[in-house]
Parts: structure tokens; C-alpha cells; sequence
């Protein structure tokens, strides 16, 4: 069956308004994330392209949290418009039933719900492994720290790196590099000019027309050796994980089956992993239960709103609190992991309940006379 103009009309108006307060709930929570890459601008003299990108990517991760309360807020801030106009009032006398209004908003809602699967299993995934990425190449890169002009850089304790310039050439001019790692042995390098380069076995920084001059603790005399050409390995300074495990938000769903069925995966890790899945399957399924939880929403009379929104408000934020509760305990207690779905669709079927079974909940109708 066709719907209805007015069906056309109104899920066009949810689905506006859901957007506005996607990116409402979205923006707060970008500009925090923003302050997390700032380092890479003050300390490593990166862009602020770079900075707009790794933002960029967190987004799939914060509208998969900001999805079922965006929808929820945009329901019932409609609903409200829709009364203080007389909308609503004219759709119902003219013959446009509830029925119909609620399965416009469950249309609606089942949208959300796919979009919210479309981030959770593919989106996010996708966009936590770039920026892990990208961040890890940052870090291993040493030479980000050399290019801050006029700076002393410690990559590693007991590595301190002074580059005096660089010209718009990749050339570093004015280089000195104290290595105390040894602990009995102080080295020294000094250096005219040099440049980094990229190696089999990592990144490293030719030195031209300086000397080494090392220092022992035990007394004996400085030794100084004077060079033309120079090589130092920058990568034996830094300390990375042979094989590490990799973030679970990373992975794709597939991939998260087979990193848990791996014999040779410790029992935390498997929790986690395990725990990831049942999120990533159970989330969506709030925007579905917010859906119709906002359709009692929907009342002819105009009074009472503050108690009758703010009555489906912390419904809704109790049975967020508690899925975010559960899935942070799930992981040192897997059999918690079945209560991901059990919250969602217990909302879904209470809020059910009172718009399908209007003799079943008394109390709301004791307690809020205006939903009647």
C-alpha cells in the first residue's frame, strides 16, 4: 500500500529534524575530539588538514552513540510543533490515524535503525583502522620530531635530537643528537647538515660534515671522530610490538568471528572481542525502540508535556545507561553480553505495550492522564 501524502509529509519532517539533531548532538562532541589531535600541530608541526581528517573519521563512531537520541529528540520535538500548530488535530479530523502517524514513524525509525548497522558494522570499523593507521605512522616517525625548527625533541628516554633548521628541501641544518641510552656511555653527534630517509629496516638520518664524540662513566678520555658521512638508524629508538593485537573496533564483523575462534588469542582478548560483536549487533536496535518510545509522545491534549516528555526521556536514558553499563561489565562477564539485546528490545517491547495494549498499562495512564 501507497502511503499518504501526509505520511510523505510527516516522515520528511522527522527525517529533517533528525538530521539537525544528528548534527546538534554531533558537534560538541567533534570539538572535544578535535583537542585530542591538537599535540599533532603544537609538538609535530603537522597541518590542520591532518587534523580535519582524523576528525573526519571519528564520525562514524560518534553518530553510531548519537543516532537513537538524535531520532528521539527530533520525534518528540516535532510532535510538539506539530500540537502547538494544530497540525496534529487537523490530520486526525480529517481522517489520518494514529496508526498511520506511528507506522510513518517506525518507517522512519527502521531507516535510522539500517543507517545505524551501515555505521556500526562497516563505517566505523573502516574508519578506526585509517586513523589507527595514520596515527601509528605518526608516531613511528621520528622525523616529525626532528622538523621543529629551534626545538629539543626526546623521541625515547635517553635520546634528545636538536635540529637548528631545514630549508624547503627536506635538508636539516645545525643537528645535534645526545644518546644516553647506553647508560655507561654518553655519544654525542654532531652535524652540519643531513637529511632522513626511509630504509629497509626503517627511517634514517644521514649525517655530513660533523663528529662523534663519546664519553665514558668509568673515567676514560673523550673520544672524538670526526666524519664526512654519517648514518644514524632513528628506528632502533623506537619500541613497537611484533605482533600486536589489534584494536577490536577495527575489525570488521567477519574478522572479529575469526580473531575469536584463534586458539592462540588470550582469554581477555577473546572477551573483548566477543563483547564487541554483541555491541555492534545490539546497538542499532535502540533506534527502533527510541522510535516508538517517542510515539507516546503523541496526545490531543496540549498540557502536561514537561511530565509526560520528561517521563519518556529518562525511560530512554535509563535504558542507555544501562546497555553502556552492560557492555563495560560484559567484558569480564561474557554471559552479560545476551543482556545487549535483552535492554533494546525490552524498550521496544514496554513502549509497545503502551501504544498497542492501551488496557495493559495502568500506571501510565494513572500517573500521566494527558498521554491518554
Amino acid at each position: 500500500m501507497m502511503p499518504s501524502r501526509l505520511s510523505l509529509y510527516l516522515g520528511r519532517r522527522i527525517a529533517f529534524r533528525t538530521l539537525l539533531f544528528i548534527a546538534m548532538f554531533t558537534l560538541p562532541i567533534i570539538l572535544t575530539q578535535m583537542q585530542r589531535f591538537l599535540d599533532l600541530v603544537v609538538i609535530r608541526g603537522k597541518t590542520i588538514e591532518l587534523i580535519l581528517y582524523l576528525t573526519a573519521l571519528t564520525l562514524p563512531s560518534i553518530a553510531s552513540v548519537t543516532l537513537p537520541i538524535a531520532l528521539l529528540g527530533a520525534l518528540l520535538y516535532e510532535f510538539h510543533q506539530l500540537l502547538g500548530d494544530s497540525e496534529l488535530v487537523a490530520m486526525w479530523a480529517s481522517g489520518y490515524s494514529r496508526g498511520q502517524l506511528v507506522r510513518t514513524v517506525l518507517s522512519v525509525g527502521l531507516a535510522v535503525t539500517a543507517l545505524s548497522f551501515l555505521f556500526s558494522l562497516y563505517l566505523m570499523p573502516a574508519s578506526q583502522s585509517l586513523m589507527e593507521t595514520t596515527l601509528s605512522t605518526i608516531r613511528i616517525n621520528v622525523g616529525d620530531a626532528l622538523l621543529n625548527d629551534g626545538s629539543f625533541a626526546t623521541p625515547r628516554q635517553g635520546l634528545t635530537i636538536f635540529v637548528r633548521d631545514h630549508d624547503h628541501y627536506g635538508r636539516l641544518h645545525g643537528i645535534l643528537i645526545e644518546d644516553d641510552s647506553d647508560g655507561n656511555n654518553r655519544t654525542s653527534y654532531l652535524a652540519k647538515d643531513g637529511w632522513i630517509q626511509p630504509g629497509s629496516g626503517g627511517s634514517y638520518l644521514t649525517m655530513e660534515n660533523g663528529q662523534v664524540e663519546r664519553l665514558g662513566s668509568t673515567g676514560a678520555p673523550l673520544s672524538v671522530l670526526r666524519f664526512d658521512s654519517y648514518v644514524f638508524n632513528l628506528s632502533k629508538y623506537i619500541s613497537v610490538a611484533a605482533n600486536p593485537v589489534r584494536d577490536p573496533r577495527e575489525l570488521f564483523l567477519p574478522d572479529l568471528f575469526r580473531a575469536f575462534t584463534q586458539t592462540t588469542l588470550k582469554p581477555a582478548d577473546r572477551r573483548e572481542y566477543l563483547s564487541e560483536i554483541h555491541k555492534r549487533l545490539s546497538s542499532p536496535l535502540y533506534c527502533l525502540a527510541f522510535a516508538l518510545l517517542g510515539c507516546l509522545g503523541l496526545s490531543f491534549r496540549r498540557g502536561n508535556y514537561a511530565i509526560r516528555y520528561g517521563f519518556i526521556v529518562t525511560i530512554a536514558l535509563a535504558l542507555r545507561t544501562a546497555g553502556y553499563g552492560i557492555s563495560g561489565l560484559a567484558r569480564d562477564y561474557p554471559v552479560l553480553n545476551y543482556w545487549l539485546y535483552a535492554i533494546p528490545l525490552g524498550g521496544l517491547a514496554m513502549a509497545a505495550s503502551f501504544e498497542f495494549l492501551p488496557q495493559f498499562p495502568s500506571l501510565w495512564r494513572r500517573f500521566l492522564p494527558a498521554a491518554q
